[in-house]
C-alpha cells in the first residue's frame, strides 16, 4: 500500500500504516459517502482524470481528460473532499520505478492546484501478482475492486466508507 504522511513523503509497503494526502483520479468511478457535515468522493485516477496512456509514468504523457476540472472544481466548491485511490500495478511489473510515480504524481498535483483543486487524500496499491519484484508480487487485499486501500488506512475510514465496488 502507498500513501503519504504529513511531511508528504511517499510510503511502500503492505499494510504501511501511512496516513493521508495528495492525489487524485478519476470521475467514471465515483463513491460518495457522508457521516455528519463532510462529503467525500473516493477517485480513480488513470483514464478518469488523465488521459490512460498504459503505465503512467512519464511527465510527457500526462494529458488531463477534457471536462475532469470542471467537475473536481465543482465537487470541491460543493463542499466534497476529494480522495484519490489507484492501483499501480506498473511498479511491481517493473515498468516504472518508485521514484519515477512521484515525479509523474508531483507534476499531477502541480497542475490540479494551478487549476485550483485541493486533493484531500491520495492511496494507491503498487502490488500485482504477477509482478516482477518480488515484494510487490502480491495477491493484496488493496488492489481495486477490493476494499483493502480503505481498510488500511484509518484517516479513509474517518470518512465512513459504505462498501462499494467500482474501477472506472
Amino acid at each position: 500500500v502507498c500513501g503519504y504522511n504529513e511531511s508528504g513523503r511517499l510510503g511502500l509497503g503492505h499494510n504501511n500504516n501511512v496516513n493521508i494526502p495528495i492525489k487524485i483520479s478519476g470521475l467514471s468511478d465515483i463513491s460518495l459517502v457522508s457521516r455528519g457535515h463532510y462529503h467525500s468522493i473516493f477517485l480513480d485516477r488513470d483514464g478518469t482524470i488523465i488521459q490512460d496512456k498504459g503505465y503512467m509514468h512519464m511527465v510527457e504523457d500526462f494529458e488531463l481528460i477534457h471536462g475532469a476540472v470542471e467537475a473536481l472544481k465543482k465537487l470541491s466548491d460543493s463542499g466534497f473532499k476529494l480522495i484519490v485511490l489507484s492501483n499501480q500495478s506498473g511498479i511491481a511489473k517493473g515498468h516504472f520505478t518508485e521514484i519515477e510515480y512521484e515525479r509523474f504524481h508531483q507534476h499531477f498535483i502541480s497542475t490540479l492546484i494551478e487549476h485550483g483543486i485541493k486533493i484531500d487524500g491520495v492511496y494507491m496499491c503498487p502490488h500485482h501478482p504477477l509482478g516482477s519484484r518480488e515484494n510487490l508480487s502480491i495477491d493484496c487485499t488493496c488492489r481495486k475492486p477490493k476494499a483493502g486501500l480503505i481498510v488500511l488506512f484509518p484517516s479513509l475510514l474517518y470518512h465512513y466508507v459504505e462498501p462499494y465496488q467500482g474501477d472506472r
